[in-house]
Order: structure tokens, then sequence, then C-alpha cells
């Protein structure tokens, strides 16, 4: 006999007369039906695994960019279903049923082999770039309309970082994360998905840039208040060029600090194109800061965000951008009226 159910049973047996007698009589001619116990429980043979959709990496912008070193998570989180099989290939649809699912959310994501590196890209030491995930349990819920089906859902508190050093700093490309579920992925019975599946979240619209912030130096009188603009970076496999993809990073005066002359005034904003085009930080003039004239130069450090750090000096530590606002150079007026070149 043979069952293809999950469960426990009570089997009801009616054996054929036996030279005309049933089973255990030797005169009675009617058949006798003879009823067994609670017996099992049975359980599938195997777990098989199907794409509902393989998840979709966030840029930080709506246009796709993505710094080395910035922190993203799921557009989309990867879903998957986990169906009970016997080992016929069919369908165990009781094992959903109250009491029979044995497999649990814990039981998928312990055995989720996740990526530590990109699948494809290289950095600058020939090895392929590090990538950091900060993974949390995922739910697994029963399917709706198929019995024997669960769906498991990634976190969306999913983290994923390209890991940001000198050996990534490399031309943009589009990042390829490999994850798999093994074979050892079993429920509490020991049943097991049947084979080894592999999957890669769509990044196509994401492009993965070593980037930096550059701070403008600027000049002045000392009796103005100074702008001093700033853009971003990222490197093109060659040097560095504006990143026209980032729309989102902002400055802020409150990140920023200068060490003599002059005072950060009230100034926010966002980039738009990469620049902050004929905005940024605002500097007051200091004949304003000292109530008497004052002329030189001063130093101004804005607060960024790791992956904006860059190696402005070639000395193989990322910092902070600077610029050098100089106040007091400045020709003035020249009080002309009309000037005409002669030759």
């Amino acid at each position: 006999m043979n069952e293809s159910e999950v469960g426990v049973f009570n089997f009801n047996v009616t054996p054929p007369l036996y030279q005309g007698a049933a089973l255990g009589s030797l005169s009675s001619t009617s058949l006798v039906t003879y009823s067994s116990g609670p017996t099992g429980r049975f359980i599938p043979d195997h777990f098989e695994i199907a794409e509902v959709t393989p998840g979709r990496l966030a840029a930080t912008c709506s246009t796709g960019n993505l710094y080395s070193g910035e922190t993203t998570t799921w557009a989309e989180a990867p879903e998957y279903t986990f169906t009970a099989h016997n080992v016929g290939h069919g369908i165990t649809t009781n094992y959903t049923e109250t009491g029979y699912t044995k497999l649990t959310a814990a039981n998928v994501f312990s055995g989720i082999v996740e990526p530590t590196t990109d699948g494809s890209q290289d950095g600058t030491d020939n090895n392929k770039l590090a990538v950091s995930l900060t993974s949390n349990q995922g739910s697994l819920n029963i399917a709706a309309t198929d019995s024997g089906v669960m769906n498991y859902v990634f976190s969306a508190l999913d983290d994923v970082t390209y890991q940001r050093s000198a050996v990534a700093e490399v031309a943009p490309f589009i990042p390829d994360l490999d994850f798999s579920f093994p074979t050892t992925i079993a429920d509490s019975d020991g049943v097991a998905v049947s084979s080894l599946v592999n999957f890669s979240p769509d990044t196509s619209a994401i492009s993965l840039r070593f980037g930096r912030i550059w701070l403008e130096d600027g000049y002045g009188p000392e009796t103005e208040n100074l702008i001093l603009p700033l853009r971003a970076e990222y490197f093109d496999g060659t040097g560095y060029l504006i990143n026209i993809l980032d729309d989102c990073s902002g400055w802020d005066d409150a990140n920023a600090s200068a060490d003599t002359l002059t005072a950060l005034m009230t100034s926010t904003g966002t980039l738009v194109g990469g620049s902050s085009n004929a905005d940024g930080l605002l500097l007051q003039a200091p004949t304003a800061v000292a109530g008497t004239p004052d002329t030189g130069k001063a130093i101004i450090t804005l607060a960024v965000p790791s992956w904006l750090q860059g190696d402005y000096d070639n000395n193989g530590f990322y910092e902070d951008p600077k610029g050098i606002a100089s106040f007091g150079i400045w020709r003035g007026h020249q009080r002309v009226i009309y000037r005409r070149e002669l030759h």
C-alpha cells in the first residue's frame, strides 16, 4: 500500500473471501472490514522551490544612482514558493493543514547562502568587490489559494552595502548579487529542498559609482557674504567627473565649520544634476563677524557621509571635503565708463 498524502490516517481493509469464507472465520461468507488505529504521521518526500519574484535592489536616488559604501535595501523583496511534494512529485496538499506544517521562516532564513562579493565586478586588486549584507528573517506564509504551498518573502529590513575602499575605486557598473537556496534547508522532520536554487535580484536600473563631494574654493571682498558651491563627482575609470545622476545628496550649514575669519550662515539644499549650481555654503563677511575689516583665508570643512568623502590629497586616507574662502582678494570697480582697444 502507498500513501501519497501527509497526515495521520485510519485505514480500513476489507479482505476478500478465502475459499468461500471470510478472513478469520471457517464458515462466514460475509465480508469483514478491519480498521486500524491512527497510523502515521506521514511526511513529504521533499520541497520544491519556484520563483515569484527575484526581487529588485533599490537605488538611493530616483535616477538609479548608488554609491560604493552607501547602504541600500529592497525596492521589491525577493519572494519564492516552497511546495511540499511526495516521492512521485505530487503536491502533498495536507502539509499546510493545521498541525502538519513543520517548515518555518527560521528554517529557510538560516539556510540561505548570501553573496559576500559581487558576482562579476573586480576591484583594482583583481579580486571581486566585497559586499556586506545585514539580513533579517523574512516571512513564510501559507499560500491563500494553493494547498501545500508556502511563500517566503525576504525582509524589507535587509541592508546591502558595497564596501568602500581604495580597491573599489573603479568605473561605474551594474551590481551582480548571487543568492542560493541550498538542499540543506529542511523542516523539523528533515524534509529538505530537492535541489540547489540560485537567483540574482534585478539590479539593471542601478549604476554603482565610487563618489565624492567636491567643495569649491571662493573669493570676494571682506565686506560681502560669500557662497562656496559644491558638486558630487564619480570616478569614471580614469578620473572624476560630475555625477549628473545625483539629485539627492544635500548640504547643511550645521555640518560645516570655518577655522577662522568667517562664520557659517543658514544654508541648506539638495544637488540637482550633481551640482549646487549658484547655491552652496553661505559664509558671513569677515567685516560683519569681527566688526572691523578683516582679510585673509579661511578653510571651510563640510562633514559628509563616508561614501562621499575623498582622498583629496592622495595620502591614502578619505576625509571630508574642504574649500578655501579668500576674503579681500577683489580688484574692485575700475570706474571705467568706456574702453576701446586700438591696433
